[in-house]
């Protein structure tokens, strides 16, 4: 049995970018490609709006967000009620320098935490998007927290006692936002 279904979330507004970002080519390849190939097998959906990726990856399944204009918890909560795996990952279309080798790591860290969150350091932010979620621990609250109206990931994060995660390329953790960030290869 599979240990993780992976959430690729694809359905900002890429409105700093100007156009969807999962299409930026990175080494040859759209940046969306890329990551479908380093989820190395493992069930994988596309989160969110998945319209402008409908002759990319017509194979992976599609989930939109269960509320939607809450930001990424709508597609968080989506993910969660559909996985059938022990942990949901989610990790966004824009990060060119998550490999296969980085989201095996996260997947199979043997640490059984509510939360396993990359992160720079112990004192910067948690990328939700390069996170480990307990199917059975995280289901609930994803759901209640949207019920109270609290749509912040780093609080959710933050409340359940995550655990850093760290990945071998710090790079991992560094997103596409803007044409800037395309130009530098940051």
């Amino acid at each position: 049995m599979n240990r993780a279904t992976i959430g690729i979330f694809v359905g900002g507004a890429s409105s700093r970018m100007g156009s969807p970002k999962g299409r930026l080519v990175y080494e040859g390849a759209p940046l969306l490609e890329r990551m479908v190939a380093s989820c190395g097998g493992l069930p994988c959906r596309l989160i969110g709006d998945a319209a402008p990726y409908a002759d990319l990856v017509p194979t992976v399944p599609r989930l939109a967000d269960t509320v939607v204009g809450v930001g990424p918890i709508g597609g968080l909560d989506a993910l969660l009620a559909e996985a059938t795996t022990a942990y949901a990952v989610s990790v966004g279309c824009d990060m060119p320098f998550v490999t296969a080798e980085t989201l095996a790591a996260l997947v199979h860290d043997p640490r059984d935490c509510p939360v396993l969150s990359a992160r720079a350091d112990d004192d910067a932010p948690f990328e939700p998007m390069l996170t480990r979620w307990s199917v059975s621990v995280m289901r609930d609250a994803v759901r209640a927290a949207i019920t109270r109206g609290e749509y912040g990931l780093q609080k959710l994060i933050r409340a359940h006692d995550a655990e850093r995660f760290v990945p071998e390329d710090a790079r991992a953790i560094l997103d596409w936002d803007t044409p800037a960030d395309v130009l530098a290869k940051r």
